[in-house]
């Protein structure tokens, strides 16, 4: 069946389920698709809209995190890809990673014979032409005045502006665009010192209002080639429904077995890591769950706090999580710090010491000292 024809089938009437649905959203996704490739070491994406989803999932030690992922924005939509290698003829040609980009681009178009615009990405281009798409090359430094012209927009996430840059593609994306992207997070962090994913990454400022985002971490395969895509990934991957399942079974109203309990856990734990400052999704339930829990939150030997205080020590994650974010001058203890590693008479004596490091001998060296909890130290090379 012509590339075209397929689009045609899967967008007009290829999925059972309700229209608009993110089962059938997936089932125009997955159409055809059982697995696809891992290009080097991808990164991963953490969902948190209403109508953001994992589409295709890898191993992240005991739970699994998305590594392909969808939203909707108002009236556009958009798939991102945790690795910029699935932007080249070598991840396009492995299994059936080439079928889940046609798809992509058909589900992000929202109809069956999509205009489609790509910028700098010329092994996309060609493989889109070869399989019938209407695909023109992008390039031009006018780039975003002609994006109108076009149903979806395939751009490597680094030629991204920021939005505040760039209104013209949210308003395209918010009238109805689609959007294809990929990077791999953990890679820019490393190459952005001093940034953040969080509030410096355009992909994620852009699509955050639709509740997809880049994460830090990296994914481990879970096929021969790469990931299994051949079923629908677990619904607690997306964070907002992972503490909706918490909470609920923190109330009795639903019984989560221990590997869910795991996995929900996970997925709100990542997604706060990468949230921005300025969210409005799922930020204000994570700062009324540390407020409910904060008197729980606070770990001693004679109350630890253990797998089944799942949402105190997810309150006590988050709070180490700001402490890591707050400036020096304004980090206090946290209460827990009594207990472990102990608090500092005020009067106690503070100290200088010289110290010799031998490079040559990996990982940690102890100096010694003692570091006084929430106080400020200095050190001079």
């Amino acid at each position: 069946m012509p590339a075209l024809m397929a689009c045609a089938t899967m967008v007009l009437g290829g999925a059972s389920a309700q229209p608009g649905s993110v089962e059938a959203d997936l089932g125009v996704l997955l159409d055809g698709v059982k697995e696809i490739a891992a290009p080097g070491v991808p990164g991963t994406l953490c969902v948190f809209g209403e109508n953001a989803f994992a589409v295709v999932v890898g191993k992240a030690g005991r739970a699994v995190e998305p590594v392909v992922a969808a939203c909707r924005v108002r009236k556009g939509r958009a798939v991102g890809f945790g690795h910029d290698g699935y932007l080249t003829r070598s991840a396009l040609d492995v299994a059936d990673t080439g079928r889940l980009m046609l798809n992509a681009v058909c589900w992000a178009a929202g109809k069956p014979s999509p205009q489609v615009a790509v910028r700098h990405l010329p092994d996309l281009l060609a493989y889109l032409r070869e399989r019938g798409v209407t695909a023109a090359a992008l390039n031009a430094d006018d780039w975003l005045e002609r994006l109108s012209d076009y149903d979806v927009l395939c751009i490597h996430a680094g030629g991204l502006p920021m939005p505040e840059q760039a209104p013209r593609l949210v308003e395209y994306l918010r009238s109805g665009g689609g959007l294809i992207t990929a990077h791999t997070g953990w890679g820019w962090l490393q190459l952005s010192p001093g940034k953040s994913l969080a509030t410096d990454f355009a992909a994620t400022q852009l699509l955050a209002p639709g509740g997809l985002i880049w994460g830090d971490g990296m994914l481990d395969r879970t096929s021969p080639v790469g990931f299994s895509a051949g079923q629908p990934p677990p619904e607690l991957t997306n964070a907002c429904r992972a503490l909706d399942a918490l909470e609920a079974h923190a109330a009795g109203q639903r019984q989560l077995p221990a590997e869910d309990l795991a996995q929900a856990s996970w997925s709100v734990l990542r997604t706060a890591a990468v949230l921005s400052p300025a969210d409005k999704i799922l930020l204000p339930r994570l700062r009324r769950l540390q407020e409910n829990h904060a008197s729980e939150a606070i770990p001693t030997p004679e109350r630890p706090l253990k797998a089944e205080n799942f949402l105190s020590r997810l309150a006590l994650t988050l709070q180490i999580q700001d402490l890591r974010h707050t400036p020096p001058e304004q980090v206090k203890p946290p209460p827990a710090a009594a207990s472990f590693p102990g608090a500092v008479p005020p009067h106690a004596p503070r100290v200088e010491k010289p110290l010799q490091v031998d490079t040559r001998v990996p990982a940690w060296h102890s100096t010694g000292l003692y570091a006084a909890p929430g106080e400020v130290i200095e050190v001079e090379v």
